[in-house]
């Protein structure tokens, strides 16, 4: 721990739970960097979570957001070195499951949420309300032309959301993601989180 903290100050407390947590003070004999070096690869290594809610509009759809997103945040992480993880929107495999329970699930354990409200979806709008009570870090879209269309509820045009244009929206949301994210990490100290979370 001595040795830990006079190179690794900031880190010394999240070390410290992290050696608790994992019970290695039981471990008879072990080398100090070893321990070191599984905890440095562990915090290089975290994935920050991304849940994305969007409405059902067709299957192919839901496929091409996938891959939009995919790509956006590979992109990021060539840029920033910053690690991504995308819950796969609306695809699950294996047996089986309520899908309410997954959706909330995935919401509570995700870094960050995004939500496209375009068309005001009641299911949509359900989940950016429960990430909120949460207190996550949030993106919320919505196509330019949805927004004179459709009013949204009251308490909904109290979130600040970005516009993009539905006949350019891959590149429009592609954009919106890398201008956005890297400041929503620095502005909510997610890096931290990384150690919070081992």
């Amino acid at each position: 721990m001595i040795f830990y903290g006079v190179y690794n100050p900031d880190k010394l407390i999240q070390f410290e739970n992290w050696i608790i947590k994992n019970y290695f003070i039981e471990i008879k004999e072990i080398e100090p960097n070893s321990i070191i070096s599984i905890f440095e690869n562990l915090i290089n290594n975290r994935k920050l979570k991304i849940f994305v809610a969007m409405p059902y509009w067709s299957h192919s759809h839901v496929n091409e957001y996938n891959k939009l997103f995919k790509e956006a945040l590979k992109e990021i992480e060539e840029e920033k070195d910053i690690y991504y993880q995308l819950f796969p929107i609306m695809r699950h495999r294996g047996a089986s499951q309520r899908i309410d329970q997954r959706l909330l699930k995935q919401i509570k354990e995700c870094d960050i949420f995004i939500a496209d409200l375009t068309g005001i979806n009641q299911n949509v709008l359900y989940e950016v309300a429960y990430a909120e009570g949460l207190d996550k870090p949030s993106l919320l879209l919505r196509t330019e032309e949805d927004d004179k269309e459709k009013s949204l509820p009251f308490d909904m045009t109290q979130r600040q959301y970005v516009p993009y244009s539905k006949g350019a929206y891959y590149n429009g949301i592609k954009s919106i993601l890398k201008n956005n994210l890297p400041t929503i990490i620095n502005d909510y100290n997610l890096k931290k989180l990384k150690f919070e979370k081992l």
